[in-house]
């Protein structure tokens, strides 16, 4: 990626890059090796996440370390604020400790996104308003951007075969 980053930079001037990557956090290592690659090559770009990641995986030092190196936004995944949801999709996620990484991006300057999926089967309204007071709250902390989605099942997955959602 740095190879990538130093190449574009010098054959074309880019100084600003959108990675999409499936999980760009599940190697934590691979991140901080790279981040100290981009900080050793003094490359002057800067990147962002712009594809919702499982944001509760970095820690304080990974983010100070990322802003450093030059990442300047981050799209996290919350789905809902819902824990009976989240239960339904099978996704496990820490509320609480995203809260505090994203008052820590924006201390750090970098700007957040959370995407939320809007009408899961079986979300009701209790569930919709945990979803709004939690997206308030990622709001308070510094959120600078949200994205709505609605629940579209994929043909042949679990969903698409329950009878509440059809």
């Amino acid at each position: 990626v740095a190879d990538e980053m130093q190449y574009w930079g010098e054959k074309l001037g880019v100084k600003d890059f959108h990675w999409e990557d499936l999980n760009p956090n599940l190697n934590r290592q691979r991140m901080i090796d790279l981040c100290n690659e981009i900080l050793a090559r003094k490359l002057k770009a800067t990147w962002k996440f712009s594809a919702g990641s499982k944001g509760e995986i970095y820690d304080e030092p990974e983010i100070e370390l990322m802003a450093k190196a030059g990442c300047v936004y981050i799209s996290v995944s919350p789905e809902s604020g819902s824990p009976k949801i989240l239960k339904l999709m099978d996704k496990p996620f820490d509320h609480e400790k995203v809260i505090g990484l994203v008052k820590k991006m924006s201390d750090c300057g970098i700007a957040t996104q959370a995407c939320f999926v809007l009408g899961y089967p079986g979300e009701n309204d209790v569930d919709r308003q945990m979803t709004r007071e939690y997206l308030q709250r990622l709001t308070e902390a510094g959120l600078d951007e949200t994205s709505l989605f609605i629940m579209t099942p994929i043909p042949g997955s679990e969903q698409s075969h329950n009878p509440d959602f059809m």
